[in-house]
């Protein structure tokens, strides 16, 4: 889940409900499927959060891709 969606202009908060392994792999996709952002997540626990930059990233939508260990999550997010 990530909050606020929309993101306007600053930071969003990734929170997972499955425990994340450190090295979990963060993408944001532009509309065209291009990686805009590519980051490794800190290992949390079940519930936990990490902070991902999207300011950077003019105002649109774009999908969130998190691979990990136990399998990968996709989800839309709006900035």
């Amino acid at each position: 889940m990530v909050h606020p969606c929309p993101a306007f202009s600053g930071p969003v908060l990734l929170t997972s409900a499955a425990a994340l392994a450190s090295g979990t792999r963060a993408e944001v996709h532009d509309a065209v499927g291009r990686a805009v952002v590519n980051l490794a997540l800190p290992g949390m626990p079940a519930g936990g959060a990490a902070v991902l930059d999207l300011s950077g990233l003019a105002p649109g939508n774009y999908r969130l891709r998190v691979d990990g260990l136990a399998g990968s999550a996709a989800l839309v997010i709006t900035r």
